[in-house]
């Protein structure tokens, strides 16, 4: 007899054992399926963070690549426009050199003619 209520007893104990177990287990499986929940919906917030910022870096490459090349664009046209410039201010100033040479000619060759037309009206005084 009191085997076997030292069995039931055992038994009694391994049946509480056995459902604690079971339900630790279940709390276990539990908890680790809400971890992997949090863990999908992690990966997930961040693949939509590094799809939002690849698009971010997509487009400001994008845009650098337009600036870059419109600047050196205009970096061009404005050489261009430099050059030109200091042709034409170089073109300018022989020009107005040569102007001065001819007004410097022009004035010895007045000179010379009026000096010329005096002698001559000297003369023609003389000789009168």
């Amino acid at each position: 007899e009191s085997l076997r209520l030292t069995i039931e007893s055992l038994r009694a104990q391994l049946d509480e054992q056995i459902k604690l177990n079971t339900e630790q287990t279940t709390r276990f499986i539990e908890e680790r399926r809400n971890i992997q929940e949090q863990h999908s919906m992690r990966v997930k917030a961040d693949a939509e963070t590094i799809s939002s910022l690849t698009k971010q870096v997509n487009d400001l490459h994008a845009t650098l690549c337009n600036q870059t090349r419109d600047y050196l664009a205009l970096q061009g046209s404005s050489a261009i426009i430099l050059r030109r410039a200091k042709e034409e201010t170089e073109i300018a100033r022989d020009s107005a050199r040569k102007s001065h040479e001819d007004i410097d000619k022009m004035r010895s060759y007045a000179k010379q003619t009026i000096k010329a037309a005096e002698l001559a009206a000297i003369e023609s005084n003389e000789s009168v």
